[in-house]
């Protein structure tokens, strides 16, 4: 790192301003770590930095500025995104409503668990509208439009076991969910307690991570899960 720093000192030198585009904030972090500790705080290197990703740093010399990318330095892949990650989205979903078959399970947020039955079309105030067939309990049937995919989803539960199917109409559905609701919130308020027990107990304090560590983290070619 010592030939990063002598390189952003001499394009400073020569007037250029030095920009480094980074994937995200951790990483912008990192460098300025690594910077700091190579660089002589007498000195001013001109760095600033954009929250961007590009596929490879550059020199302009007419603009009088280099761009140098985190993942260049750290020797990482270059992830490619796709501009529009709802427009993707959307792709995948309705891809796997094709790929149901007649007599899947599916789970509605509102209703519960009912069976595929299809793709059927509707008249709807004089507009034809392209529905999705569930069939529920004593073969009830229920019409979800195209346009309330976000609403369904394909039933997972234990490999064999087949699901009860819900009664349309019935308070079943809620209950479960209100039961489940009390469970997640049992469960928060366990860990709630644990951490704040975890927090009030001694613990022992680390030195401060060397540059070596922030070598080892950054090269690391995978995104960094929140956790």
């Amino acid at each position: 790192f010592s030939l990063l720093v002598d390189a952003l000192q001499r394009q400073a030198d020569n007037s250029f301003i030095n920009y480094f585009c980074v994937e995200n904030p951790k990483q912008k972090e990192r460098i300025e770590k690594i910077i700091k500790e190579f660089s002589d705080s007498t000195k001013v290197l001109n760095v600033h930095y954009l929250l961007n990703s590009i596929s490879e740093g550059f020199v302009d010399n007419d603009l009088k500025i280099a761009v140098f990318t985190d993942h260049e330095l750290f020797e990482r892949y270059h992830k490619y995104r796709l501009r529009d990650q709802k427009q993707n989205h959307e792709a995948i979903t309705l891809k796997e409503i094709m790929l149901l078959k007649p007599g899947d399970f599916i789970t509605h947020i509102d209703y519960g668990v009912g069976k595929f039955a299809g793709l059927e079309k509707l008249e709807n105030n004089g507009r034809i509208q392209e529905t999705i067939r569930l069939v529920y309990k004593d073969n009830d049937i229920l019409y979800v439009s195209i346009h309330a995919l976000h609403k369904i989803s394909r039933y997972t539960g234990k490999d064999g076991t087949a699901p009860t199917l819900h009664r349309l109409g019935s308070n079943t559905w809620n209950n479960l969910k209100n039961k489940t609701k009390q469970k997640v919130k049992d469960i928060a308020k366990d860990l709630i307690a644990l951490y704040a027990k975890r927090k009030a107990s001694m613990g022992f304090a680390f030195s401060a991570d060397s540059y070596l560590q922030h070598e080892l983290e950054a090269s690391f070619i995978y995104e960094d899960t929140p956790d």
